[in-house]
């Protein structure tokens, strides 16, 4: 077995609670702020829409989006060319700081954050990541609209591609070569990475949104909070969607830094087998 499931969990561990980890983190979870922004953003875009279909442009349709507006308290103003163009630059930047996790992980030099290794090329392999990431999902949206079986397996591209954006990040491939490459890998020992996969996706649903929802449930619809109207800014309803950024984020760092570990040992032992 190529993989070590506990090493890598340890060694992610490490990773995520060190100064790398915290700088990518920071990262992260300015760009997952912003996601909830722009998500918020189309919401509303989208419920003007259907309001306006429905009712019409009068009283009440305003009092309509007045009352669904308050449940989308980061919401924008702004047109939606605006919001697309931002959303497709928070794709590429989230590209972007995923490379630079998996190079600082990676990295076996002796300073904290050693620059060097994850500046060389940040342009075209964010926009490969993008592009063949993009490729992959869509076979998950494919494969998932076959009937009965499609959502149970639809998700298989995912783990056959788990070492994408490592293969990307750390090995200088073509953009064919960079998908057999990473096929290949997942191969050599799929296994573990799959109890991986399957721990960190348990656990950040259990914790990322297991814990918001029972705030909600439990506390906000229950609670004294319940007197407040929807979830205005700086309601206590409006920290949910904080809280549950905040603990996805730190489930995205510890996903980049275990599965990075991993694929460091799976090419270590195919590297130690071309050698005889």
């Amino acid at each position: 077995m190529s993989v070590d499931v506990g090493e890598s969990f340890r060694n992610g561990l490490r990773g995520t609670f060190s100064a790398r980890g915290i700088v990518v983190g920071l990262l992260l979870l300015a760009v997952a702020l912003a996601n909830l922004i722009v998500g918020q953003s189309i919401d509303r875009h989208v419920q003007e829409w259907i309001f306006s279909a429905i009712m019409g442009d009068g009283p009440q349709q305003q009092e309509a989006l007045a009352q669904a507006g308050a449940n989308l308290p980061f919401a924008l103003d702004v047109s939606i060319p605006v919001i697309l163009a931002l959303a497709f630059a928070l794709l590429l930047v989230g590209e972007l700081v995923r490379l630079i996790g998996i190079r600082l992980f990676a990295s076996d030099a002796a300073e904290a954050l050693p620059l060097d290794d994850v500046s060389e090329d940040f342009g075209p392999a964010a926009l490969k990541a993008l592009v063949l990431g993009g490729l992959v999902m869509g076979f998950v949206v494919l494969i998932s609209q076959i009937p009965f079986i499609g959502p149970i397996i639809g998700w298989i591209p995912v783990l056959v591609f788990v070492y994408l954006r490592q293969v990307i990040a750390l090995e200088d491939e073509g953009w064919v070569d960079t998908l057999s490459r990473s096929f290949e890998l997942f191969t050599e020992d799929p296994f573990p990475i799959a109890g991986i996969l399957f721990a960190l996706g348990f656990g950040a649903l259990i914790v990322a949104w297991g814990i918001p929802t029972a705030l909600t449930v439990f506390v906000l619809d229950g609670g004294m909070a319940a007197t407040t109207t929807g979830s205005t800014l700086g309601s206590p309803r409006s920290l949910v969607p904080l809280l549950r950024v905040a603990l996805s984020t730190i489930f995205q760092v510890l996903g980049i830094a275990v599965v990075t570990d991993a694929f460091e040992q799976v090419r270590a032992a195919v590297e130690a087998e071309e050698q005889f």
